[in-house]
């Protein structure tokens, strides 16, 4: 049983009622608030609903952070189910036959589907019993779920609607011989519940609601209200073991509800009444007719266990028993006295272990300090011996020169009148790795000169004699520099020798001596 403040919340469609009412040995109806989810936001949302709702529980002054949802009829899965009654057997066992039923006849998965069941009728056949299953789709949970939780609202339970019409009207019901049809009006849609004996056995609703309450669908509404109140006598006439509706009772009072009354006993040619709410519930004076018709059935839901009435709850649904539970107790103490026994080692093994640790994280962080100053070490000596190999660098010209000069033919058939040289792209200091890494490599010095030789020549064969020198000196990559002319010489050299290594080659300085 609930007690102390609650709010009992309707999401019926796009339509919200919410209900404040003060529970201690009564249900006493505080305040309320009704509207529609404006257009801009998702009805479908439940984190957005849930922030429309908490603006609009804040605008009507609602404070209670424990709410309860009133599922519409439309949103659940209801079956009546005759079940096999085994002897010794208990509650719990007939919870398992439920879920097992209602997963064989749900064509939708029954992963996190909230199943719950509450009897109903009074089976002749003491092996039979007859309960009245629901099931409430897993994604209709996660959104009432959203909902509470963007609302700052704690899920006190999540019951069905048209319970809460069925408790309203389970004394109307023991006056009469047999089963009464409730019809219970809603912001977007109709309730219509059979009660037996003060007991729900059969539920239906209609998308028929006082949001139409305006024009022409203000006169038509009771007479829409009273045909599908026919199809429900229909439907359920058609299920077993049902019985002749005996009346039709409206819970509530005024104009509205006494049209709404007549117009469905007319219909289906029984009497019709309009039932007192019990006196163990009570709405505000000021509330509109409208707004009582659809808070009746919410205050029904909070004030079921008071009215005597079996409860559905989506929220707490009644579990299967759990058969391995005294095994799971067995092993958990098996472990504890393991845990009791090796306390002591393994307190032991710890503070070691917590020793060991210490001493290998000061190690690491030793580690650390060094590899950063050998890295500051290495840096230092890579300056260093970047600037002594760029201090001997450079280019010996004269001992280039006095190379080349030995090289040149016979002064009477080749004169050599122009030499110039040039870096062309400086001397650059350069490191080799060794597998990879620093230690070990090789510190060296690229020189890239350019060596142009001119003159004239007696012939054309002499300059080309000069040309085969100069190739086979292995110093120097020849090109030559403008158009071929018979009697001059021009070659451009480049080398990355600072420095002629050897003498010139053989040959030369004999034809030189000649």
């Amino acid at each position: 049983m609930i007690g102390g403040s609650v709010v009992i919340i309707s999401l019926d469609q796009d339509r919200l009622l919410a209900v404040a009412a003060s529970v201690n040995g009564g249900v006493r109806v505080q305040g309320w608030v009704s509207g529609q989810v404006p257009p801009d936001i998702d009805a479908r949302d439940g984190g957005s609903v849930g922030s429309w709702v908490r603006r609009e529980l804040a605008r009507a002054k609602i404070s209670s952070s424990r709410v309860v949802f009133a599922a519409p009829r439309g949103e659940v899965v209801l079956k009546r189910l005759r079940l096999p009654r085994v002897a010794g057997s208990g509650d719990a066992d007939l919870t398992g036959m439920v879920r097992l039923q209602m997963a064989r006849q749900l064509t939708l998965s029954t992963e996190g589907i909230a199943i719950d069941y509450m009897p109903v009728g009074n089976n002749a056949d003491p092996g039979q019993i007859d309960v009245l299953a629901a099931a409430m789709p897993a994604e209709r949970m996660r959104f009432l779920e959203d909902v509470a939780s963007a609302a700052k609202l704690k899920v006190e339970r999540v019951g069905l609607r048209a319970a809460g019409a069925a408790a309203l009207l389970a004394g109307a019901s023991s006056r009469h011989n047999g089963p009464i049809l409730g019809v219970a009006p809603g912001a977007a849609s109709v309730e219509f519940v059979v009660v037996d004996a003060g007991r729900l056995v059969f539920a239906r609703s209609a998308d028929l609601g006082l949001k139409e309450l305006a024009g022409d669908d203000a006169l038509t509404l009771p007479e829409r209200i009273a045909v599908e109140a026919k199809r429900t006598w229909m439907s359920y006439r058609g299920g077993p073991d049902s019985a002749q509706i005996d009346a039709v009772v409206v819970a509530g009072a005024g104009t509205l509800a006494t049209d709404i009354a007549r117009r469905c006993g007319e219909a289906m040619e029984v009497a019709w009444e309009l039932a007192e709410l019990p006196a163990s519930i009570r709405l505000p004076a000021d509330m509109p007719e409208t707004e009582q018709l659809k808070a009746a059935p919410l205050a029904g839901l909070v004030a079921e266990d008071l009215l005597g009435a079996v409860s559905l709850d989506f929220a707490n649904p009644r579990t299967a028993p759990d058969r391995a539970a005294a095994r799971r107790q067995f092993a958990l103490l098996a472990v504890l006295l393991a845990i009791v026994v090796g306390g002591t080692g393994i307190v032991y093994a710890n503070m070691s272990l917590a020793d060991l640790e210490s001493r290998a994280a000061r190690a690491q962080e030793r580690r650390t300090a060094l590899a950063k100053e050998y890295g500051q070490f290495v840096l230092r000596e890579a300056r260093l011996r970047h600037m002594e190999e760029w201090a001997r660098s450079g280019v010996d010209w004269v001992a280039h020169a006095a190379w080349l000069s030995d090289l040149m033919p016979d002064p009477r058939r080749a004169r050599l009148d122009s030499l110039t040289g040039r870096l062309t792209r400086g001397n650059r200091v350069v490191f080799t790795p060794r597998d990879g890494g620093y230690n070990g490599g090789q510190w060296g010095v690229r020189h890239d000169a350019a060596i142009t030789l001119a003159g004239p020549t007696t012939e054309r064969e002499t300059a080309n004699e000069l040309r085969g020198r100069l190739m086979g000196s292995q110093v120097y990559t020849v090109d030559s520099k403008g158009a071929d002319v018979p009697k001059r010489f021009s070659f451009e050299l480049t080398t990355d020798q600072p420095t002629p290594v050897g003498p010139a080659p053989a040959g030369v300085a004999a034809e030189v001596t000649r």
